[in-house]
C-alpha cells in the first residue's frame, strides 16, 4: 500500500505536498475513515516528536465501524519538522499488526528502545518496532517531496537557480533530508525502502 500512496504523488511538480491530501490518500484508499492531527505544544520534543493512536468507534449502538487514526505531534517544532512527523506517523498507518504497539508494556518497550542505542544483542518485536519507526522517516519523504519535484528540484540546483536550502524551504522539509533525497541513489533507496 506504500507503493501505492507514493505513486499517487509521484508525478507532483508542485509543492509542497500538504499533509491534508496525504490524509485524503488513505481515506480514499480505505485504508482508515477519518484521521486527525493535533499539536501538542507540550509534548516534550527531547523524547518525542509525535505518536499516533489507531481505534475503532461506532457512532450508535448497531452502527457501522469507523476505523480512527488520532495523530499528535509537537506543537513547539519547526513547521518542516511538524510535517515531517506528521507523515513519519501517517506511514505508520500502514504498518503491519505485528509492529505496532498494543500494550502499555510494550509502548515503554518502544520508548525506551528509541531513546536508548539499538542492539544487534537485544534481539525482540522491540527492536523490529524502533527499526520500523526509523524507517518510518525515510519512507515519507517521498510523499512530501515526490520524484517529479525532486527532478525539477535538481534541474534547477544544475542551472544555478536554486540552492539546497531554496529548495527545502519551497518543499518545506528539513534541508537535512532534502539533502538525502537529492542524492544520486536516492530513487534506489526509495524502491528499496518501500518495497
Amino acid at each position: 500500500m506504500l507503493q501505492k500512496l507514493i505513486k499517487r504523488f509521484s508525478n507532483v511538480e508542485q509543492v509542497p505536498i500538504e499533509i491534508e491530501e496525504i490524509v485524503n490518500a488513505l481515506i480514499d484508499f480505505g485504508i482508515q475513515d477519518e484521521i486527525r492531527l493535533f499539536p501538542d505544544d507540550d509534548m516534550d520534543t527531547a523524547a518525542l516528536l509525535g505518536t499516533y493512536y489507531q481505534y475503532t468507534r461506532r457512532d450508535t449502538i448497531y452502527g457501522d465501524p469507523i476505523l480512527c487514526s488520532l495523530i499528535v505531534y509537537g506543537g513547539k517544532l519547526s513547521s518542516d519538522w511538524q510535517r515531517m512527523i506528521c507523515c513519519k506517523e501517517l506511514v505508520h498507518i500502514l504498518d503491519h499488526g505485528s509492529e505496532k504497539v498494543v500494550t502499555a508494556e510494550a509502548l515503554d518497550g518502544l520508548t525506551n528502545r528509541l531513546l536508548g542505542l539499538l542492539s544487534t544483542e537485544d534481539v525482540s518485536i522491540v527492536d523490529l518496532m524502533a527499526a520500523k519507526d526509523r524507517l518510518a522517516l525515510y519512507q515519507a519523504i517521498p510523499l512530501l517531496f515526490p520524484e517529479a519535484a525532486r527532478v525539477a528540484a535538481l534541474a534547477a540546483i544544475s542551472r544555478g537557480e536554486k540552492t539546497v536550502k531554496d529548495v527545502s524551504e519551497q518543499v518545506c522539509l528539513p534541508e537535512s533530508l532534502v539533502t538525502l533525497a537529492l542524492t544520486d541513489g536516492w530513487p534506489d533507496i526509495v524502491r528499496a525502502l518501500c518495497c
